[in-house]
C-alpha cells in the first residue's frame, strides 16, 4: 500500500520523479536544501578550524544533514510503484556514478598535483567503486565521498527487499540490526543513517496515520535517550513527517535544489579545502568564494554528466540496433 491518496494529491503536486511514478513533494526539496546547508556549514567550519563547534551534546551538524538525506532516500526508494529490482538498481546507479566518477578523478588529480595526501591505486579503485569508506574509513580523497558508500549500502538493502518481494520484512530486520549495533556501539557511523533509511522506507510502505507517525517518532526519541546516536533518526523522521504534511508548491528554488544538490554535494568539499589553503587568513571570504565556485561547478558537472550519459546510452543503443 502506497501513499497515493486523494488527500496527498491535494497537498502535493504529485509530479512523477523522472517518469517513475513516484510522487514529488516540493517540501522535500526544501528539506534537501536545509540538509545541504547543514552539511556545508559543518564542512566549512571544520576546514576553518572550528570542528569542535560543529558538535553539541554529541550531535554533529553535518551528520544531521546526512540523516535528512537518508530519510528522503529511504522514503523515495519505496514510494510509487514496484519496478523490477534490477531495473530500479540500475537506474539508481546511473544517477550516482557518472558525476561521482568525474568528481573523484578530478579530486585525485588535484591531490596528486598538490601533493597534500598520499594516494595509491587501491585507494583510487576503491573510491571509484564507491566502497572507499568500507576499505579506507575516513582516509579518503575528497572525504565527503564517504556518503557514496553509505547510500550504496542503503540501495543494496532496498534492492534485496524488492528482489525478494518482502521489502517490509527486510527493512524491519535491518532496522533491528542497526539498533543492536547502536546499542552495543559496535558500529555507529553507518548504522545511525541506515536506521533512518529503513524507518523512512517503512513509512513509505505502510502510510501510517498521524498517530502512528507520532508513535514512531516518540519511540525513536526514547531510543535516543538510551543510545544517543539514534537521535539522528528521530530528528530526520520528524522532519520527514512535517515535509509530508506541508502544503507547498514548486518554485524556482525547489527546482534548482532538486536539480543540482547532488552535484554540489560532490564538489563543495574540494573548493572549501582548496580556497582555505589559498587564503588561510581570510576564512569567511574564502568560504564564501568556495561556495559560489562550488555552485557553478555543480551546474557544469550536471550538464557534463547529462551529455556523457546521453552519449554512452546512445552509443549502446546503436550497437544493439546494429547487432
Amino acid at each position: 500500500m502506497h501513499c497515493n491518496t486523494s488527500d496527498q494529491a491535494k497537498r502535493t503536486e504529485q509530479k512523477p520523479h523522472s517518469g517513475n511514478g513516484i510522487p514529488r513533494f516540493a517540501s522535500f526539496d526544501y528539506l534537501r536544501l536545509f540538509a545541504m546547508v547543514l552539511v556545508t556549514l559543518q564542512h566549512g567550519m571544520a576546514v576553518a578550524g572550528y570542528y569542535e563547534q560543529t558538535t553539541w551534546a554529541n550531535v554533529n551538524l553535518g551528520q544531521v544533514g546526512v540523516g535528512l538525506f537518508c530519510a528522503l532516500s529511504g522514503y523515495l526508494a519505496f514510494s510509487g510503484g514496484a519496478p523490477p529490482a534490477i531495473g530500479w538498481l540500475q537506474k539508481r546507479l546511473w544517477q550516482i556514478y557518472p558525476a561521482y566518477w568525474i568528481t573523484t578523478i578530478a579530486a585525485f588529480l588535484l591531490t596528486w598535483a598538490a601533493g597534500t595526501k598520499r594516494i595509491d591505486g587501491w585507494l583510487f579503485l576503491s573510491q571509484i567503486a564507491g566502497t572507499g569508506y568500507f576499505t579506507h574509513g575516513w582516509e579518503l580523497i575528497n572525504v565527503v565521498s564517504w556518503f557514496i558508500s553509505l547510500i550504496l549500502l542503503c540501495y543494496v538493502i532496498a534492492f534485496v527487499g524488492k528482489w525478494l518481494g518482502a521489502p517490509r520484512l527486510i527493512l524491519v530486520f535491518v532496522a533491528i540490526i542497526t539498533l543492536a549495533l547502536l546499542a552495543t556501539r559496535s558500529e555507529v557511523a553507518l548504522s545511525r543513517h541506515v536506521l533512518t533509511f529503513c524507518v523512512a522506507g517503512l513509512i513509505a510502505q505502510t502510510c501510517p496515520r498521524p498517530a502512528v507517525m507520532l508513535a514512531i517518532i516518540s519511540s525513536l526519541l526514547c531510543a535516543a535517550f538510551l543510545w544517543p546516536q539514534s537521535f539522528y533518526a528521530a530528528f530526520s523522521i520528524a522532519l520527514l513527517a512535517l515535509a509530508l504534511a506541508w502544503q507547498t508548491s514548486d518554485t524556482r528554488l525547489t527546482s534548482v535544489t532538486r536539480g543540482y544538490v547532488y552535484e554540489y554535494f560532490l564538489v563543495h568539499g574540494i573548493f572549501l579545502v582548496g580556497l582555505a589553503r589559498l587564503l588561510p587568513q581570510q576564512k569567511l571570504f574564502s568560504g564564501t568564494i568556495a561556495i559560489a565556485l562550488a555552485i557553478v561547478a555543480a551546474v557544469i558537472l550536471k550538464k557534463l554528466t547529462e551529455r556523457l550519459v546521453t552519449w554512452v546510452r546512445r552509443d549502446d543503443s546503436t550497437k544493439v540496433s546494429t547487432a
